[in-house]
């Protein structure tokens, strides 16, 4: 996959990846709530937002009617840490590490399906590895999720 990374506005992919997900979240009936920041990354734009529509999309599809998704960056080192913190069913520790495997999907104990392939998390983490970061996830069961990614910082001067 090529993808060459620039100093890019992460507000600016952040906003474009709200726009994709807006008709989901309404039918949904979940707000999605962005912490302000004035962050940069090194990272392909169009990669970038391809990940952050996953995770919100994921993130929508398994909260709860008249919850909230939370998006928040902050910087971390020379890094910058992206999350999407839902308020879903959680996934049970003993499965967090195998959601990032390709068709892996969450095993569930009121047996209710979400749909999906289960590669969309694999594919996140390909993304995010192959611009020098690293993804991964907080979750409690009955809790809801975080799932987070960290990219190199981009030069706010460009």
């Amino acid at each position: 996959m090529q993808m060459p990374p620039e100093s890019i506005s992460l507000n600016a992919v952040v906003e474009q990846s709200l726009e994709s997900v807006t008709e989901l979240s309404k039918k949904a009936e979940v707000q999605i709530q962005v912490e302000p920041f004035q962050l940069d990354v090194f990272a392909d734009a169009d990669r970038l937002e391809q990940v952050l529509i996953n995770l919100l999309s994921n993130a929508i599809k398994f909260s709860n009617k008249n919850s909230k998704v939370f998006v928040s960056a902050e910087p971390e080192g020379e890094f910058v840490r992206v999350s999407v913190k839902d308020s879903g069913r959680g996934i049970p520790s003993d499965q967090q590490e195998l959601i990032f495997e390709r068709y892996a999907q969450v095993d569930i104990k009121d047996g209710s399906k979400k749909g999906g392939t289960g590669l969309g998390l694999p594919v996140c983490k390909l993304i995010v590895e192959e611009l020098g970061g690293k993804n991964g996830v907080n979750s409690k069961d009955s809790q809801g999720s975080t799932f987070w990614f960290l990219l190199p910082a981009g030069d706010p001067n460009k």
